[in-house]
């Protein structure tokens, strides 16, 4: 098989993480790139739902909504 398709994909993944790592160095220094948030944001979202994910398996924090008095 040729590695070509593979080569391919990964570049694509490299180029996508360092566009979200840039859209990250912009979003310190307050300066924003439109099109480069968008990785960034794709980004912390999967981040904040695996966290959210692994401290609800480790009992960390409940699952379910309070209300706020």
């Amino acid at each position: 098989y040729s590695q070509y398709p593979y080569n391919i994909t990964l570049g694509f993944h490299v180029i996508f993480y360092l566009t979200a790592l840039v859209g990250l160095m912009g979003q310190t220094k307050s300066i924003r790139f439109s099109v480069l948030y968008i990785p960034y944001f794709f980004v912390v979202s999967n981040v904040g739902s695996l966290a959210g994910f692994f401290s609800y398996l480790l009992k960390i924090q409940k699952a379910e909504w309070t209300k706020v008095e």
